[in-house]
């Protein structure tokens, strides 16, 4: 099931949409706040995330953690942190391991989308 995930203010309606756990810190004048998605190792997930100019879709999802600032500047969501699992133990060969980590790294170069 394909999860879709954009920044912002439709990022908290995304997280809360699909039943993420809720950490309300940012209300503090200069904490954070997360929002967090996780799924079972036998039933990983799909994510899509979305900026204004592009998507990127990422495999084998096991969490996903949307981080919001304090609520003078409050924004919604600035960053998503995704883990995904390409690993033996998910059923996969090496190969589909290289091939699927090698399909995230070319769309990233492909939508000019940077880590920090």
């Amino acid at each position: 099931m394909l999860t879709e995930l954009h920044f912002g203010l439709q990022g908290v309606k995304d997280f809360q949409r699909n039943q993420s756990i809720f950490d309300n810190n940012y209300m503090e004048p200069v904490g954070m706040g997360f929002q967090d998605l996780s799924w079972r190792d036998s039933a990983l997930g799909q994510v899509r995330i979305y900026t204004a100019e592009s998507h990127l879709d990422i495999p084998n999802v096991s969490s996903a953690m949307g981080t919001a600032f304090d609520r003078k500047t409050y924004q919604g969501i600035h960053g998503i942190d995704v883990m995904s699992r390409f690993y033996a133990e998910n059923g996969i060969s090496l190969e589909q391991y290289y091939q699927a980590y090698a399909n995230v790294v070319n769309e990233l170069k492909k939508n000019n989308w940077r880590q920090f």
